[in-house]
């Protein structure tokens, strides 16, 4: 669940502040054509309302020829996406919560459920998906207890990419659908049933959890943010930072290594993607891109 809740990133858009602005949206020059493309990190449960609050985010957009997230969210939120997102949460006939959970353990995710979803769906509606599904919609539940003022109606990378569509603006993803599934649900059922109970374990915590998130994103510490994202107590592995984080960012950059120098693009992926010596921009410059602040 921690690891779910680490990669939303949760932010007040009352409270950006001039700070935030520096460090969260980046010009990126390409060494060969002089191409100005930006970079933008963003977290998924942020009121669109941010937006308002960073001066140099509408003329990036503006500018931009194109936008690319994380995936194509018209892609993601069409029948066909929500049809391969929902097979991919569905658990095996042999591993049900019901199976892989003892019978003290479904009370407590039951008391769990009852808290975030309500008393009106049966504890037994969930047995037939896995353990990483639950702990998403707990996680995402648990933000918005922290922020009410998030409206899931209009999820930040949702709205970025659609105001692109409306502006005649080509928008793509770095990565598919099916991708972004087994990103999510794809571990070992035994590893994401120890991730729920954890989460149950962790309850009261979580909310505090986010409120830390939110003072490093609002103060733009990409660094912080990659720390506690890293935390032993409730973040990464090394081997999940490698496949949720690092991995992913090599693969982008790729991408953008062969894009940048042609088009103005504008990159809008979550902020932890952004620091440390293996996220988008010590890569990026390493490729020879000149990074700066905004």
């Amino acid at each position: 669940m921690y690891r779910r809740l680490l990669l939303l990133l949760v932010a007040v858009a009352a409270i950006v502040s001039q700070q935030a602005q520096a460090q969260l949206l980046w010009k990126v020059t390409s060494p060969s054509s002089g191409k100005t493309s930006y970079l933008f990190g963003t977290h998924h449960v942020a009121p669109v309302t941010v937006l308002d609050s960073i001066a140099a985010f509408r003329p990036a957009f503006e500018q931009a020829e194109m936008i690319v997230g994380e995936m194509d969210m018209a892609q993601a939120t069409s029948p066909a996406g929500q049809q391969t997102l929902a097979l991919a949460g569905m658990a095996p006939a042999d591993s049900t919560l019901n199976r892989v959970l003892a019978p003290e353990q479904l009370d407590s995710l039951g008391t769990m459920l009852t808290r975030y979803v309500g008393q009106g769906i049966p504890l037994e509606a969930f047995y037939g998906v896995k353990p990483a599904l639950v702990s998403t919609m707990i996680a995402m539940a648990q933000a918005q207890a922290a922020f009410p003022d998030f409206d899931p109606g209009k999820q930040l990378d949702s709205y970025i990419q659609q105001q692109a569509v409306a502006a005649g603006k080509k928008v793509e993803g770095f990565e598919t659908v099916e991708q972004q599934a087994a990103i999510l649900f794809g571990s070992p059922i035994a590893e994401q049933a120890a991730d729920l109970m954890k989460a149950i374990r962790l309850d009261d915590e979580a909310i505090e959890v986010s409120r830390r998130l939110a003072s490093l994103y609002v103060k733009g510490d990409l660094d912080g943010i990659l720390e506690l994202m890293n935390d032993p107590s409730f973040g990464f592995s090394d081997a999940e930072a490698d496949r949720m984080l690092y991995a992913r960012n090599e693969s982008w950059v790729k991408i953008l290594a062969s894009m940048l120098p042609t088009a103005s693009v504008l990159v809008v992926v979550g902020a932890g993607h952004l620091g440390g010596p293996r996220g988008l921009i010590s890569l990026l410059r390493s490729h020879g891109f000149d990074v700066t602040p905004l």
